[in-house]
């Protein structure tokens, strides 16, 4: 059996920033993968923009990293809430905070990249592309078959995600909802190019972001499933032509950047973060809805917080699969898991089906925003990650 300090399922954002936390902590890190570590984002087929928050910009810092992606990142400076054709809405402006931005995106491809490139260098112990077959927890240690390897140590740590074979194989259950929607990602261009203003528009069926990035836009429409198939199915020309019309004169929509997807969306909450010798952090503690950008913020924050417990125990010689430090890490995040599935489920659930005296109602209701800026002030601070608990990554300070 090869022995390792730590095992981390899943080489994602959430398991890389963790493991690339740790480095500095613990000799022999184990991260098990199906895929093959992705050192290169133009080797990469993942399309994906992440929105990340002001706490996540500040993980990344801590971490050393965002000085490498700060130049390939998009400045969020202004959210413009909408609902629909021309109406007037609410405006969000970082500086209600005093923050120089509200957010950035970021190509999924770009993150993972720079994250393995980080950990290939500090000599983390790959294992991959592997599949994790069997996990079995002893008093000193727990044993995971992945492959055809046997690896063991103190503490295993599942963020491989929404269908996590960690959480099932740990028998931990889960609250899940199926939304009967799914979420339509592209990419598109506009005259003049995107800057720095983002939009959120609610649309029959479900809300519509368009996220600045490089010189377009990310997409993310959601739409129940018929739809969303129709939709899919339209020419590039006709897509366009149904898009322009959510969103009024705002933006002039010239061109798809690319092919157009879709996946389902669903919320999914572990009945708890924790079992023994192991920990859940990411999507496979937590799968939430896209409104509002909050899913990987939320798994940063996971990683952040169990990195700075691990460091903790390592610092007073504790057993990293000590009961009282997965205690410690599962009461640290329980409040901000319960606030962001809160509130995206309820905008979810809210916003799914777009009547015109609900998209009335809604557009009142973001003149009255407008109207009130402490309002906004402290919508602007949820939606950052303000409420948080900072840890010292979450401060842009090293572990």
């Amino acid at each position: 059996m090869e022995r390792f300090d730590l095992i981390i399922c899943g080489a994602g954002p959430a398991g890389a920033a963790l493991a690339s936390a740790l480095t500095p902590w613990l000799r022999r890190i184990a991260l098990v993968d199906a895929h093959a570590a992705r050192l290169e984002a133009a080797r990469v087929t993942d399309h994906r923009v992440l929105a990340l928050a002001d706490s996540s910009v500040r993980i990344l810092a801590g971490l050393g990293l965002w000085r490498q992606l700060g130049p390939r990142a998009t400045a969020i400076r202004q959210v413009e809430l909408a609902t629909g054709g021309n109406r007037p809405g609410a405006s969000l402006d970082g500086r209600q905070r005093g923050l120089g931005a509200l957010g950035y995106t970021l190509p999924a491809a770009e993150l993972i990249a720079v994250l393995h490139r980080h950990l290939s260098q500090r000599g983390v112990n790959w294992i991959a592309p592997a599949t994790l077959e069997e996990v079995t927890v002893g008093a000193t240690e727990v044993t995971v078959h992945a492959g055809d390897r046997q690896l063991g140590a103190p503490l295993l740590v599942g963020a491989d995600g929404t269908h996590s074979r960690v959480r099932e194989a740990l028998g931990i259950g889960s609250h899940e909802h199926d939304y009967a929607q799914q979420a339509i990602v592209a990419r598109v261009e506009s005259t003049p190019p995107g800057a720095d203003i983002a939009y959120e528009v609610l649309t029959p069926g479900g809300p519509l972001a368009l996220l600045p990035e490089s010189a377009g836009w990310a997409l993310v429409w959601v739409q129940p499933q018929a739809a969303s198939e129709e939709l899919l199915a339209l020419a590039d020309s006709d897509f366009l032509v149904r898009l322009q019309a959510q969103l009024g004169t705002s933006v002039r929509l010239t061109a798809l950047k690319g092919p157009r997807s879709s996946y389902p969306l669903k919320q999914l909450s572990a009945w708890t973060l924790t079992a023994e010798r192991t920990a859940l952090i990411g999507n496979a503690a937590h799968t939430v809805h896209p409104i509002g950008a909050q899913g990987f913020n939320l798994g940063l924050r996971d990683a952040a917080t169990l990195a700075e417990g691990i460091a903790n125990a390592v610092r007073a010689g504790m057993d990293l699969g000590d009961p009282a430090l997965l205690t410690a890490y599962a009461g640290r995040r329980l409040a901000d898991h319960r606030r962001v599935l809160a509130f995206t489920d309820g905008l979810a659930r809210l916003l799914d089906e777009c009547t015109p005296a609900r998209k009335n109602w809604f557009g009142l209701g973001l003149e009255l925003l407008q109207r009130l800026p402490p309002l906004r002030s402290a919508l602007v601070h949820i939606g950052t990650g303000g409420l948080d608990a900072p840890t010292r990554l979450g401060r842009g300070l090293p572990l």
